[in-house]
């Protein structure tokens, strides 16, 4: 397998694996700790996937998440899924193309 065809498939299982929707009912029910496991494996993917910044963000989270320290998810988290959201169409839009 080439470096392009291995790159495309990891970034269309990026984005089949959206984490939004569980992200969110685990967010709106405070379910800390599975939501500390999901925004583990969004910074670890986005990481994967060259996405520094979105993964650097998601480990914020994560901390926070583990730490107890709510005030500051609640303060984040909407802003890390617009990002999150758009990198994924941005993604989507890319793989259209080839």
């Amino acid at each position: 397998m080439n470096d392009e065809s291995f790159l495309l498939e990891v970034i269309e299982t990026y984005v089949g694996e959206d984490k939004r929707e569980k992200l969110s009912k685990e967010y709106a029910a405070e379910s800390w700790k599975n939501y500390q496991i999901y925004i583990h494996a969004l910074k670890s993917t986005s990481l994967y996937i060259g996405a520094e910044e979105l993964s650097e963000k998601a480990k914020a989270l994560e901390g926070a998440a583990k730490d107890g320290d709510y005030a500051y998810i609640h303060g984040h988290h909407d802003e890390v899924m617009g990002e999150y959201k758009e990198l994924l169409g941005e993604l989507q839009q890319g793989l259209k193309m080839k």
